[in-house]
């Protein structure tokens, strides 16, 4: 269920790594040239209040 609006276009999804691991992600949906609806932001609870999810929405 999760994984269809990214392969079918619908959403986009991004991710930053450290070892190999996600430690941040985004995902998006509804995009156009002007704007895009963000649907969900995460981070891993070792890595939060470094401005990780901050920068990604910048």
């Amino acid at each position: 269920m999760l994984l269809h609006p990214l392969r079918s276009g619908e959403a986009r999804g991004s991710w930053i790594e450290r070892d190999e691991k996600c430690i941040a992600m985004a995902r998006t949906a509804a995009e156009n040239s002007f704007s895009a609806m963000v649907i969900g932001v995460g981070t891993h609870p070792s890595y939060r209040r470094q401005g990780l999810a901050t920068g990604w929405m910048a």
